[in-house]
């Protein structure tokens, strides 16, 4: 709801209601809408809806344009009167032809979820657009939204990046933080720290909480030229007393690992179930370690199940997996083949590439599901593709001795290599074997040496052996 600017100098507002009134009598549009809010919000008053939409009604009749507008949001939610969408779309419409930018953006949102109208992306896009030229701060986020999501309009970064700058120059905090996302990743600019920095600090000081906890995101940042601990613990401490549960988490992790802040599991523990306490699914994670390991608190593994099945069933998918292993080894639980499936698949239908990797170890061995190694095989595929180096070394193995698929040593040798570059040094140690036996590539002696000896400089008992 829309509302005229009030007189400050009137000294009650029983006062503004008398002289309201005067003025309604005479036939003052501005004055009947101010009664009608005042009506729909009990405001020296009695609140009385019905009496609002009289009084919008006869404001709306005179012209006037938040009145228009306030009787489509009426009819929209039935405040006041029968819901009645058909209606709230005529006056919306309505007001948003004679130039009010609030309907306009209202029409948008209409016409994206089939509010009252066929659902219409192209509509929706256009009266967009109309509120943001218009001036509207809400409009220019939403459509800046759009073009980055590509949602009701192809996607342009460069358009989204318009719209919030827009936005951020009237002082909206929400699209400064999001000039400093465009910034930090490099979406539609050149990735510049320094500049995301800036625009991070100008929206905490116009109220952004995200922006302080990215903030100690940048200055935690290991690999960052910005890093600087201490600011980053700050950050998180200041985002934290504003109720950010992912800041609460993360300074949990300061205290936790002793960095930024001297070691403190005690206060580790207690951000961590503050941090949990506010849904946060890493924190319940974390506390349910806690149990697991025994620090700080007696070991208790039903806590530590209780908070993995809390987070798990808030579809944290690193809880689904500690779930699945638990089950799995049956050290500290009964062991469950059937839980550590079904843990697994739906941590796996996630994306988590440990998960994918150990259904394709399930399927391979028959634990928990009948054995089927085309099964296995295209799990370790998926799991490849998402640079596992487990799995490409079981797929290798896989091709080495013709499990589930062709022996191919070509194949085989290739996803050594792959697994090696991503520092298994098991890969190295096969590769070694490789050039050795002449398996996949010719028999070089010299290169089989160089990958044992790689292998054993990185500590691998196998590559010390080779040698």
């Amino acid at each position: 709801m829309e509302k005229k600017k009030m007189n400050n100098n009137l000294n009650s507002i029983k006062e503004k209601i008398e002289i309201y009134q005067k003025a309604a009598d005479k036939g003052d549009s501005d004055a009947l809408f101010n009664l009608g809010f005042f009506y729909q919000e009990g405001l020296g008053v009695k609140k009385d809806l019905q009496k609002a939409v009289t009084y919008y009604r006869r404001s709306a009749e005179l012209g006037n344009l938040d009145a228009i507008y306030n009787l489509g949001v009426c009819y929209r939610g039935g405040i006041g009167v029968e819901k009645d969408l058909r209606k709230a779309i005529e006056y919306c419409q309505k007001a948003a032809d004679l130039g009010n930018s609030v309907a306009s953006f209202t029409l948008a949102v209409c016409y994206e979820k089939g509010e009252g109208v066929p659902k219409d992306k192209k509509k929706s896009f256009l009266y967009c657009k109309k509120a943001a030229d218009l001036g509207n701060i809400h409009a220019m986020i939403y459509l800046a939204c759009s073009y980055k999501e590509g949602s009701i309009i192809e996607k342009d970064l460069k358009k989204s990046y318009f719209y919030f700058e827009k936005a951020a120059n009237l002082g909206a905090p929400d699209a400064v933080y999001s000039l400093g996302l465009f910034y930090e990743h490099g979406e539609g600019v050149e990735k510049d720290h320094a500049k995301a920095i800036m625009y991070y600090q100008k929206a905490a000081e116009l109220g952004s909480v995200e922006s302080l906890f990215s903030l100690g995101i940048i200055y935690g940042n290991p690999d960052s030229i910005e890093k600087d601990l201490n600011k980053s613990v700050e950050y998180y401490k200041q985002a934290s007393a504003l109720g950010h549960a992912k800041a609460i988490f993360n300074l949990g992790n300061c205290y936790f690992k002793g960095q930024g802040v001297e070691q403190d599991l005690e206060q580790a523990f207690s951000l961590f179930k503050e941090a949990a306490d506010l849904g946060d699914t890493k924190a319940m994670i974390s506390l349910g370690c806690f149990y697991y390991e025994g620090l700080i608190v007696g070991k208790d593994i039903d806590k530590t199940l209780s908070l993995y099945s809390k987070a798990a069933a808030l579809g944290d998918k690193d809880a689904m997996f500690n779930l699945a292993i638990l089950y799995r080894k049956g050290e500290d639980v009964e062991k469950d083949l059937e839980k550590t499936f079904r843990y697994l698949e739906k941590a796996a239908e996630l994306g988590d590439k440990e998960a994918i990797f150990n259904m394709g170890v399930l399927y391979e061995k028959g634990e928990g599901v009948d054995k089927d190694l085309a099964k296995a095989i295209q799990y370790y595929e998926e799991a490849s593709n998402l640079y596992s180096d487990k799995a490409m070394m079981n797929l290798a193995t896989c091709y080495l001795k013709g499990i589930g698929v062709e022996q191919n040593f070509e194949e085989a040798f290739i996803l050594f290599q792959k697994a090696a570059g991503l520092g298994d040094t098991n890969a190295l140690v096969n590769l070694g074997h490789c050039y050795k036996n002449g398996i996949g590539v010719e028999k070089d002696l010299a290169k089989a040496a160089e990958y044992y000896r790689e292998a054993a400089d990185l500590g691998n008992n196998s590559g010390i052996y080779a040698l």
